[in-house]
């Protein structure tokens, strides 16, 4: 009898034991570091070098629209003119206006710095004063309503179908940056349309979103004044 009971006794003990055996079998389980997805580098490393990496292709972008311009302005000085002419008695004002809409609160292959080149070398520019801000607050009135579409089609496959990959790359650095990612698409060569509109997908307030959007007026007026002066630069 007391046998059986020693047997018995030491099975028990080995079932008890074993959930603590296996777990100690089992290997450790890795928590996946990156919380964006397969694929993607961790979140804080990814988007802080998407950022570093805009801002240096917005400098030398600068650089080189300014040496454009410049060139332009010196050795195709009639071409430049007849090309703005052109655009200026086809759309005029109003036109480059609805333009930039499409732009800013869609997606254009038209960057809106065309427009201030434009503006720069036609008659418009006598009243660059008037147009080129008013330019700066309907950019910024475009960013919200690309944010207000957004949060609209948001549930759609709209987004995606407009934006594809540059959703899920704005999307992280929205979430890193919130309003100030909105202030960095309306400076920098972030794109601007697609920055609002994620912005709307995430909820963004709209009062963190709106004082953002409106740093495209002295963007206007600062590359306005940029692209006159280059274009006589070598004159």
């Amino acid at each position: 009898m007391c046998y059986c009971r020693a047997v018995t006794a030491r099975a028990v003990a080995r079932m008890d034991a074993a959930p603590e055996t296996a777990k100690r079998a089992l290997p450790p389980v890795k928590e996946d570091p990156n919380p964006q997805g397969p694929g993607l580098p961790p979140e804080p490393d990814w988007v802080g070098q998407y950022v570093r990496r805009t801002l240096l292709k917005g400098l030398v972008a600068l650089i080189l629209l300014v040496a454009g311009m410049a060139i332009l302005g010196r050795f195709y000085t009639a071409e430049l003119l007849a090309v703005t002419a052109w655009v200026n008695e086809q759309l005029g004002f109003v036109g480059l206006a609805l333009l930039l809409v499409l732009t800013d609160a869609v997606i254009t292959p038209v960057p809106p710095d065309l427009l201030l080149i434009v503006i720069a070398n036609t008659e418009l520019a006598q009243r660059w004063w008037l147009y080129v801000p008013t330019l700066g607050v309907i950019s910024s009135g475009a960013g919200v309503l690309a944010w207000y579409l957004s949060s609209r089609l948001g549930h759609t496959r709209i987004p995606t179908l407009l934006f594809g990959r540059f959703r899920e790359r704005n999307a992280a650095v929205v979430s890193r940056y919130g309003a100030l990612a909105v202030a960095l698409g309306a400076l920098t060569p972030i794109p601007y349309s697609v920055t609002c509109w994620t912005a709307g997908l995430l909820h963004l307030p709209l009062r963190k979103l709106v004082w953002a959007t409106l740093l495209r007026i002295p963007r206007f007026v600062g590359y306005y004044l940029l692209i006159a002066w280059s274009t006589h630069l070598l004159d």
